[in-house]
């Protein structure tokens, strides 16, 4: 007799008219409408207090089988750890219900059961929710298990009895409900457990409302595709109609309640369904057309998301359904609820930033519950405040895919902040994961990702836990302040590279900077701050290489050097490095020893420890800082082989733009992702957020400076020092050739004041041209223009 669907009806005044009705399964209800019930609290259901259970817990008191202290008949009857559907959720489902009146349960068996609807949408704290159950606990599990009673009716009482345990109690059905509502056991015990119904098959509300015309209305599954195009049609119309006429749009109809209709041509389709029942009858249109597309490669299209309306969508993810792979959907601020689920290769991107573009999560049944939820390649993600998936979700979950880009997130009170499972070659950019249970994900081969100029602090365990992924870069990322276990892990977790991070773990319960186990090994750590004051490192495989495996070019007391640098541990309780560096160079002259956890492991040493933290080796040209807009921008030095194309760039969101290049010879070019980025040269390069672009430079010291010839007139070229310099100075090598310089003011996308040959004032010759920065030249005649750093 167990049931695992049940059916809702509301019935008008007159008792037998259906306004409206639904069936939905328990699998529908978990989903869909929130639990009540967490599968670990016990509820309990007093039986009936018969005189020996009484005077076994209260000896020579007067007996009262009503026993307000709720201590009788508790584990003997039935309790659990209940999780189902609030009644009063069900009933909204058929357009809800007044407190006069009446519902009714009946079960598989027949059994029936009335109580007024007041009892249900007003319940009293020491009832609690009239509780469907389809869960009754660890040991008896969901209704397609081995919990044969179910569904079933419980009420989870919200008072507790001085033992602190949640009573459906005799008392408390003598103070929630009227005398006519009270059960007693054979006639003469009030039993609290006996109000329950097994097999709850259907519930009836007996409305006073009379019947009215019916109110169209249903949704559509999918709103767009190529052709040709299936979509699903489900009516949802309300006060119960008795036939449905569609039009499709395209000459086609049906009265069926829930079509489906193929879509053959390409086109733009309008929805329209009318409904009628003895009373009247109501015609609507679809919110949004259909857009069935041709077969095959396409242009692509942006879509733009309003919640307010006035845009194509007003959810994200009907946006994400029309699109198609190349497509764009861009989102309007304000705040969304919903599982976004993106299961092909788009854009969807924010208007204006996480600030003001939040989308909450808005199932949390389980921990496949995500705010976003990727499942498609060359995915890419930016501009959201994604929040809220606390019951194992993560702000952003990518699940076995690969090529896409997440940029410019806050992640925050998720379980997981942004997770990858067998999800290699990703990258994760300019994001913040904060408050949840841990920052950053990496499972199962999800290797070769980029994560990059993130902040992933004050998480519950790690800011970065990477478990079986390998070759993996970390770079420029801060991690502060874990509750509890670290800023990083590896854990079985090999080839990685972690350099240029902030790791700070203050927590005195024993929290780590960073933990590499469980046969963790050729992983390469240089460049990075260990500021705790607890655990710096603990090293639980090897071997690891704790300092660059090549020299590499810093700045360190406004000198240029070139060497192998490790990393910067702080001295807080005598755990730091405390040597000495007696040539000046920021690294110190002996080696720092690594805590080795087990003695199976051989002994790990920086061998170049850093004299100060990280940021006092790098100048400012080790990142390009890019604003909203257009940038004109340069390098300073040449780059890394691998590291030197304009696939630099590959992380930013140009909203379709290309990346040009002006040459006075030929002019404008647009650059493809394999073309060099050269010192000397400027670029421009469009952002839809703010961003930063990471480089790598050469270390090769057996090199050529870089030079560049200019022809006759204007040039966009590149500035090749990494600290501020004057135009005469940047410029001698072309000194009578050049008249104006002009640079480009990137956050106000305008241009700036000119810079003249031998002037004084604004326009003067010895205002500083800034790293990272290109500038137009004019040249009165053709000369070869020299770098001044190398």
């Amino acid at each position: 007799m167990t049931t695992q669907e049940v059916t809702v009806i509301k019935l008008a005044a007159d008792g037998s008219t259906v306004l409206n009705q639904t069936t939905v399964d328990w699998q529908w209800m978990m989903e869909n409408l929130p639990v009540v019930g967490d599968g670990e609290t016990i509820y309990y259901n007093q039986g009936p207090i018969f005189e020996d259970a009484w005077n076994e817990v209260h000896p020579g008191e007067t007996y009262d089988p009503w026993n307000p202290t709720e201590d009788v008949n508790l584990v003997y009857k039935d309790h659990g750890e209940f999780m189902g559907t609030n009644v009063s959720d069900l009933i909204d489902l058929v357009g809800g219900a007044e407190p006069t009146d009446r519902v009714k349960f009946t079960s598989s068996d027949g059994l029936t059961k009335t109580w007024p609807a007041d009892y249900i949408i007003n319940p009293n704290p020491r009832q609690g929710p009239f509780c469907l159950a389809w869960y009754h606990g660890k040991d008896t599990g969901y209704v397609n298990q081995s919990f044969s009673d179910g569904m079933r009716l419980y009420f989870l009482a919200e008072t507790t009895n001085t033992d602190g345990m949640h009573v459906w109690g005799n008392y408390d059905m003598h103070e929630s409900w009227a005398e006519d509502y009270w059960y007693y056991y054979s006639g003469i015990y009030p039993s609290a457990s006996g109000v329950s119904v097994k097999y709850v098959k259907t519930v009836t509300i007996y409305s006073n409302e009379t019947a009215d015309a019916p109110v169209a209305g249903f949704t559509v599954d999918p709103l767009g595709g190529e052709a040709p195009l299936t979509v699903q049609f489900t009516d949802t119309s309300t006060n119960a109609p008795t036939t449905w006429e569609w039009n499709f749009g395209d000459g086609a109809i049906s009265d069926e309640q829930h079509p489906a209709h193929t879509y053959q041509d390409e086109g733009t389709y309008t929805v329209s369904l009318t409904v009628s029942n003895e009373w009247g009858s109501d015609t609507c249109t679809g919110e949004s057309p259909i857009t069935v597309d041709a077969a095959g490669p396409h242009e692509p299209r942006m879509y733009v998301v309003d919640g307010g309306g006035g845009a194509d969508f007003t959810t994200i993810q009907a946006a994400v359904d029309a699109a198609r792979a190349g497509d764009t959907v861009v989102v309007r601020d304000g705040t969304y609820r919903e599982n976004v689920a993106i299961e092909k290769g788009i854009k969807v991107r924010s208007e204006n930033g996480p600030e003001k573009t939040v989308i909450r999560v808005a199932r949390t049944g389980s921990k496949d519950d995500h705010v976003i939820s990727v499942t498609a390649d060359g995915v890419v993600v930016s501009g959201f405040t994604l929040r809220d998936a606390e019951t194992g979700g993560a702000g952003l979950a990518v699940l076995n895919a690969t090529g896409g880009t997440f940029s410019d997130l806050i992640c925050t009170n998720n379980s997981h902040g942004i997770s990858l499972h067998a999800s290699p070659g990703n990258e994760i950019l300019n994001s913040a994961c904060n408050n949840c249970y841990r920052g950053v994900d990496l499972y199962e081969g999800s290797g070769d990702t980029l994560v990059t100029g993130c902040n992933l602090s004050y998480n519950a365990d790690y800011g970065i836990w990477a478990e079986n992924s390998n070759g993996n870069r970390f770079t420029w990322n801060t991690l502060l302040g874990a509750e509890g276990g670290g800023a990083i892990n590896l854990r079985t977790s090999c080839d990685n590279l972690v350099a240029y991070n902030v790791l700070d773990c203050f927590n005195p319960q024993g929290a780590h900077c960073l933990v590499v186990e469980w046969s963790a090994v050729n992983n390469t750590i240089y460049m990075n701050d260990f500021l705790s004051s607890v655990l710096l490192a603990t090293v639980d495989a090897g071997p690891n290489t704790w300092n660059s495996t090549e020299p590499v070019s810093y700045v360190y007391g406004n000198r240029t050097y070139s060497g192998y640098v490790g990393n910067y541990w702080e001295n807080v309780s005598g755990r730091g490095y405390t040597g000495e560096d007696a040539d000046g160079d920021g690294i110190g002259d002996t080696i720092y020893s690594l805590r080795v956890h087990s003695p199976e492991f051989s002994p790990a040493y920086d061998h170049h420890p850093l004299m100060e933290r990280f940021e006092n080796y790098v100048g400012e040209g080790d990142v390009i800082p890019l604003s909203k807009g257009w940038n004109f921008i340069s390098v300073p030095r040449m780059l890394a082989p691998g590291s030197d194309t304009a696939s630099i760039f590959s992380g930013v969101d140009m909203g379709g733009h290309s990346i040009f290049r002006y040459d006075p010879a030929t002019g404008w070019d647009a650059l493809s992702a394999g073309d060099p980025i050269e010192p000397l040269e400027a670029y421009w390069v469009y952002a839809e957020i703010s961003s930063s672009v990471p480089l790598a430079f050469d270390t090769d010291p057996v090199s050529v400076p870089p030079e560049r010839t200019l022809g006759t007139g204007w040039n966009a070229v590149g500035f090749t020092d990494p600290v501020p310099t004057s135009a005469r100075n940047t410029f001698l090598s072309v000194e009578d050739d050049w008249s104006c310089a002009i640079g480009f003011d990137a956050a106000a996308q305008r241009y700036e004041v000119s810079i003249i040959n031998g002037a004084d004032g604004d326009h003067r010759d010895e205002r500083n041209l800034e790293p990272m920065n290109g500038y137009w030249l004019f040249m009165r005649s053709a000369g070869h223009l020299c770098a001044i750093s190398g």
